[in-house]
């Protein structure tokens, strides 16, 4: 049987994806539950000074590293306080919308002026998020606090909440030993043949509304009076048309930065603990030294047991490692995959709120879709909600129009 592993792996949990698992329900597609576990460790050592044991929390947690009864005992109590006491400021402020300044602040100063306990937010949450957002730990710093303890947008009913809203939801992934092809198919099933071209780059656009065209290489696409771009920011700047009206539109869009991302899918099993009481579904490693890798610098490195709980891995061990400090073994390693993820800035947020939140969409009949465009931490759900918002604008337009 072919078994195919998203790149990265993902669990879909209602508190991160609702309007994703609400898609893959009305698709069709198979899911199960999931319930995810994981563990953190420094680079100096494989014994995981924190595991968290799934359920969201209702599981415990277990601090093996510590030997002494008493300490692991006092540590316990402290990770767990911790974390009740910022899920109290994070539901005030999302349900309530107390500390309205957190929208407006780096997440370093959000740990510092509402007191978030240091050890916990340095050797939890720093790592936590480094590896969610895989980027470095001192990007985590400065990412914009608003999209991780939790906005709420009245013009458009948009929410996001990446602590407390997770609290008493399951994890989800995809049954099918296919994995997301299954999504693929059925959201491409009403979708004729010959309209999906495949390994077609397009270079440029070129035109003006309401004639562009889809230039490649060696073909050209249209003409087009409505042109939805599902890229990266400064890919989509690099082709769009040149025109005046457009101008703003490409300036704002090289605000986006964006940062490279290594997934190996291996079976090299020295990336998690030894001993089968210490494996978790995920193990967070912490960079200490110098990484043999360069443009892994600073990140934490995140190992996925792909086998650990799949029913078509039964006889197989296989590994997902993002943002490797080092390179598994060669003969080990299945594939290897880079890829580039928008990291946010206070001003890329003003920027796509000023401009892609408002009357920028739709400009010259040209749309945006993307995690970027999300209203929280760069996720599968940013798409959905996205490319919903860019429908109901279409649809709007059109409406008007008659």
């Amino acid at each position: 049987m072919q078994v195919r592993f998203p790149r990265p792996y993902r669990w879909l949990t209602l508190g991160y994806y609702p309007r994703l698992l609400g898609l893959l329900n009305e698709s069709n597609v198979p899911l199960r539950p999931d319930d995810l576990t994981f563990a953190f460790s420094r680079e100096e050592s494989r014994i995981p000074y924190l595991i968290y044991n799934g359920l969201t929390g209702l599981k415990g947690l277990s601090v093996p590293a510590t030997k002494s009864y008493l300490l692991a005992l006092l540590q316990v109590i402290y990770y767990s306080l911790a974390f009740i006491y910022l899920c109290i400021i994070c539901l005030l402020h999302y349900h309530l919308h107390f500390f309205p300044r957190i929208k407006d602040i780096t997440f370093e100063q959000f740990c510092t002026d509402y007191f978030i306990p240091q050890q916990f937010s340095q050797e939890v949450l720093v790592p936590l998020y480094s590896a969610v957002c895989t980027c470095k730990e001192s990007d985590i710093l400065k990412y914009p606090a608003g999209l991780i303890v939790g906005t709420y947008t009245h013009s458009t009913g948009t929410d996001s909440d990446y602590i407390a809203a997770v609290f008493g939801t399951r994890h989800y992934t995809i049954a099918s030993p296919r994995g997301f092809q299954t999504v693929v198919e059925a959201l491409t099933a009403p979708i004729p043949r010959d309209r999906i071209h495949l390994s077609m780059a397009i270079s440029r656009i070129s035109g003006s509304s309401p004639n562009y065209t889809l230039r490649s290489q060696n073909t050209t696409f249209g003409p087009f009076s409505q042109v939805i771009l599902a890229t990266p920011a400064p890919i989509s700047a690099s082709i769009i048309p040149p025109t005046r009206d457009l101008s703003l539109i490409r300036k704002a869009l090289k605000t986006f930065k964006y940062i490279p991302t290594l997934v190996v899918t291996h079976t090299d099993p020295s990336f998690i603990p030894t001993a089968p009481y210490l494996q978790r579904d995920l193990h967070f490693q912490r960079c200490i030294q110098s990484p043999q890798i360069k443009k892994c610098q600073g990140m934490v490195e995140s190992t996925h047991i792909v086998h650990f709980r799949s029913p078509h891995l039964r006889s197989s061990q296989v590994f997902q490692t993002t943002n490797p400090l080092r390179f598994p073994r060669t003969e080990t390693i299945l594939s290897q995959t880079w890829f580039e993820r928008y990291l946010p800035s206070l001003e890329s947020v003003r920027m796509m709120t000023e401009i892609f939140s408002g009357l920028g969409q739709g400009t010259g009949g040209i749309w945006f879709v993307g995690s970027w465009l999300g209203e929280g931490i760069p996720l599968l759900e940013g798409c959905v909600e996205s490319a919903e918002d860019v429908v109901e604008r279409m649809v709007s337009q059109t409406n008007a129009r008659l």
